[in-house]
């Protein structure tokens, strides 16, 4: 121990005790900041992971939803042409006149038009 001289040269114990006391409580304090820390960071990442995880839960209903609504689309598209090939066929019956080609599908304005 490093102790302090004291009068007449007596090494104060007393004195030492306390600064290993107090270096004890300081190092102590740092593992308890530490350890605050890590659990702090422990939760950030677990609530990072839970946002994560609800994020891709809705990514998954999406695509759900978009593939859905494309298979819809494509049934509809099918459902026109066939109704258009029939009424083209009945047309074509009644007056001998000329086929009618397939008419090119409306495009909204600045929307370009994509087969699916």
């Amino acid at each position: 121990m490093n102790g302090h001289t004291g009068i007449g040269g007596d090494k104060n114990e007393s004195s030492d005790v306390e600064s290993e006391n107090q270096e004890d409580m300081m190092v102590d304090d740092v593992e308890e900041t530490e350890q605050a820390e890590y659990e702090s960071l422990n939760n950030t990442i677990d609530q990072l992971d839970n946002y994560l995880t609800e994020l891709e839960q809705k990514n998954d209903d999406l695509i759900v939803k978009i593939q859905e609504l494309i298979d819809s689309s494509r049934q509809a598209r099918e459902q026109i042409e066939k109704e258009e090939a029939k009424d083209d066929d009945k047309n074509a019956d009644k007056g001998g006149g000329k086929k009618k080609g397939k008419k090119p599908p409306e495009q909204i304005e600045g929307m370009p038009y994509a087969t699916l």
